[in-house]
């Protein structure tokens, strides 16, 4: 299987479904990745947009839950993180050209099941039409829209269920793996930190300039906003008092055949494991037929356990308690009548209906706790949707104020103080939908309200931007201490690397790293028995340790780059651990293994054919 999905591409969808999901934004369907505004495009990939929008967009959410790791650069941080958006958005355009290059699709029947199938759109555990034309209006969604969405998270769905089929680990290959994993090594090491080097005086105010001049698009004062917002939640229309029993009595009567109880059937069963059970499913049939007791059998010979010592009783059951490859047939058998064999991928059954209650209308009286609950439920989302569309109404009707929906409606203007537009408080302003709103001409500039936004089913939106700020070049004197300490890491980075480098030669002369530290003035740490996931040393030292080779006379150097330094690393031995039985869950490890680096290897490959153009200069 693993040579068909190479050749199929589906390892590269596999980096995608590894990788992508570490930038967290929305799935977007075909519609969007072939066009999204009418702006630039930070890229362009076999001739199809990748929109600035859709990349600002994307980059905030993603900025606001990746904040840099401890002790680096926030500056290298976000450099890093924009690029990786770029290529996130660019290897998201990538899938759904392959998904449609390969016509992967989703039939109907398969869409309707996993609609049908979702909570948000089922009461009492069924689906609920009415339930789900009034959740999709709400959020203005049109159906056929949701249901193009839905299908295509679906077709990339297939691409990872191809996948985790393609990838085999055989027993060989796993006990290599584990024995790799289990290995355990013998280091030493000792740091060089950076700021030994970090020297600002030494900077001129000639370097000063001639940086500040050659790179002014670097120092430029963010555009500001002073953002205010009438926020609506469903949990806001609840005031918490309760509803008439004439309310109630009504929901109930409008509604009555929602709550009939279904027909139960009282079923016992013998089930017998396995494809090859036939035979004996036969002869059982037979035994019955010519008048044996069906418990006696049962207790014999059914391998169900739970039933078996109840002489195959299972109790009163609903055709939705049963699979569904037997619902339908024991909802059709006459009681007291026995089913003959059937045959289902668990192995073979023989059900016999003994009692059949018939499905009937539910009082009040029986079901009052669950009318009550769904009654306050209809009612709370039925004031919530005409206040959400009040709040729509008069935010259009008052454009340049919220003062006459927030008077009208009872709520609270909220609102932040003059900040930059890329560093708005995390939470409702950070939602994409918010951001696109707030960055619309309209409202950026032109002082208007914007939209009624529907975030979510129960949760709606308006904003405006009250006061504005132009991004601007700030002036060199603004600027001058924060370039003075760029160019002096940069120029200690530089004195580090090259400290380092001289390092590893005088330790490949002279090998003994005790004598280095001291002459260095660092302190020589010593591990013995180091695992790969040991948490006594820095991630990157560990990593510089296994991946260098093992010590012939002499031992292993490297350099670990660390985010305040460097380190430099010895592997004085390596130490093989004994067999071990295979572990299932390294076995699952390297399958996953195989996946991401099948994935990664034919993503390059794929890259390389097709036409992509970046435009990192657009990147915020």
């Amino acid at each position: 299987m693993l040579h068909v999905i190479r050749e199929r591409a589906t390892g590269w969808v596999a980096y995608l479904i590894v990788l992508i999901i570490s930038i967290p934004f929305a799935l977007w369907g075909i519609s969007e990745y072939l066009g999204f505004g009418g702006g630039a495009d930070v890229a362009e990939v076999n001739g199809h947009p990748v929109p600035v929008e859709r990349y600002n967009e994307v980059y905030q959410r993603t900025r606001s839950d990746n904040p840099p790791p401890s002790g680096m650069d926030s500056e290298q941080w976000e450099q890093g993180l924009k690029l990786r958006v770029l290529d996130g958005l660019i290897d998201r355009v990538l899938l759904f050209q392959y998904l449609d290059s390969e016509r992967l699709d989703v039939t109907d029947a398969k869409l309707a099941q996993s609609i049908q199938a979702m909570d948000l759109f089922r009461i009492d555990g069924r689906f609920d039409e009415e339930r789900y034309q009034k959740i999709l209006e709400v959020n203005r969604i049109t159906p056929a829209r949701f249901e193009a969405d839905q299908r295509e998270q679906m077709r990339t769905q297939i691409i990872a269920q191809m996948l985790a089929d393609s990838a085999l680990a055989t027993d060989a290959e796993v006990r290599e793996y584990q024995a790799l994993k289990d290995q355990t090594r013998d280091i030493r090491y000792f740091e060089v930190k950076g700021d030994r080097f970090f020297n600002p005086g030494a900077v001129t105010e000639e370097e000063i300039k001639a940086d500040y001049e050659g790179s002014q698009d670097r120092y430029m004062a963010p555009e500001r906003v002073k953002v205010s917002y009438l926020e609506l939640r469903l949990d806001s229309m609840d005031d918490g008092t309760p509803l008439s029993g004439e309310a109630v009595a009504e929901y109930y009567e409008a509604r009555a055949l929602d709550f009939m109880a279904p027909e139960l059937r009282k079923l016992r069963q013998i089930f017998l494991k396995g494809s090859e059970s036939d035979e004996q499913a036969q002869a059982l049939y037979k035994r019955l037929q010519e008048g044996e007791d069906f418990a006696e059998l049962a207790r014999e010979h059914s391998q169900d356990e739970l039933s078996r010592s109840r002489g195959g009783q299972i109790g009163w059951v609903a055709e939705e308690d049963l699979p569904e490859d037997i619902a339908a047939l024991v909802f059709s058998l006459e009681p007291g009548k026995v089913s003959e064999p059937i045959k289902t991928e668990r192995g073979f059954y023989l059900l016999d209906v003994q009692e059949l209650e018939p499905a009937r209308l539910q009082s009040l009286e029986e079901v009052r706790d669950q009318v009550v609950e769904r009654a306050r439920r209809a009612d709370l989302e039925g004031r919530y949707a005409a206040a959400a569309e009040e709040l729509g109404l008069l935010a259009y009707e008052n454009p340049e104020s919220l003062a006459a929906a927030a008077e009208q409606l009872g709520m609270e203007i909220q609102g932040t103080d003059l900040v930059p537009l890329t560093a708005l408080p995390v939470g409702v302003l950070t939602q994409e939908a918010v951001l696109t709103a707030l960055r619309s001409d309209e409202v950026l500039r032109g002082g208007m309200n914007s939209d009624r936004i529907d975030l979510e089913v129960d949760w709606s939106i308006v904003v405006r931007v009250d006061e504005y700020e132009e991004a601007r070049t700030l002036p060199l004197e603004a600027v001058a201490d924060r370039i003075r300490n760029d160019l002096a890491r940069q120029a200690a980075w530089t004195a580090l690397l090259a400290h380092a480098s001289e390092l590893t030669e005088r330790l490949q002369e002279e090998p003994d790293i005790e004598a280095l530290a001291e002459s260095d003035g660092a302190e020589l740490v010593t591990r013995v028995g180091l695992t790969r996931d040991a948490e006594e040393v820095p991630r990157q030292i560990g990593e510089k340790a296994f991946s260098l080779s093992r010590p012939e006379g002499s031992p292993s150097v490297g350099i670990a780059i660390l985010y305040d330094g460097v380190a430099l690393v010895v592997v004085d031995a390596v130490h093989e651990a004994p067999p071990a039985e295979i572990r299932e869950e390294d076995r699952e490890n390297l399958r996953a293994k195989m996946r991401f680096d099948e994935a990664e290897a034919f993503r390059a490959a794929l890259l390389a054919q097709a036409e992509v153009t970046r435009n990192p200069d657009l990147l915020e």
